[in-house]
């Protein structure tokens, strides 16, 4: 997963997790020297990333909000990632998530999701199994790339993981043109 993400690719650069969890893969972005912030609906979460950043002495900072309205001027971050979430929001909300993203990101800035493909070497894992039996969870990563299209982003690459069954999407904001 370290290659994939290229946790050590963002030294310097502001760098926001929507849905940050427990703040596995934001830790690891940290240890690679990116200024971290994560955001998460769930106290419990918040409260476990930021132990986990003490515990390993890293800065970092946590917020509780939801993906639909993002606390942050435009054109905070370098770098967003988002990490198996974008299934979890409502359908009708999801775009609302992507364009916070893009409002948040500066131009040139570049978007990093990882979802559910459905397909994968050798078979699914029993978590994407799970996972893409549901209806709203199938077809998670071609419904991201669709909203990064529609939302404006470029260069939007699809690309896999080490985990069977998940993908994971690439793009950039355009730069601002004069």
């Amino acid at each position: 997963m370290p290659r994939i993400m290229g946790f050590d690719r963002y030294a310097g650069k502001k760098l926001l997790e929507v849905g940050c969890g427990m703040g596995t893969d934001l830790l690891q972005f940290a240890r690679g020297g990116a200024i971290c912030t994560g955001v998460d609906l769930t106290p419990r979460s918040i409260e476990i990333s930021r132990r986990r950043f003490e515990l390993y002495g890293m800065p970092g900072d946590f917020l509780l909000t939801d993906g639909e309205r993002l606390p942050f001027p435009d054109e905070s971050f370098d770098v967003v990632t988002s990490t198996l979430v974008l299934h979890h929001v409502a359908p009708d909300d999801r775009a609302a998530a992507v364009g916070e993203m893009r409002r948040v990101l500066r131009p040139g800035g570049q978007v990093l999701i990882a979802e559910f493909d459905g397909v994968g070497r050798g078979g699914l894992t029993p978590l994407a199994r799970l996972h893409t039996r549901h209806p709203e969870h199938a077809g998670s990563l071609d419904a991201a790339i669709d909203l990064l299209t529609g939302s404006g982003f470029t260069a939007v690459t699809r690309g896999s993981t080490t985990i069977s069954g998940i993908g994971q999407v690439v793009a950039r904001r355009a730069e601002q043109t004069t």
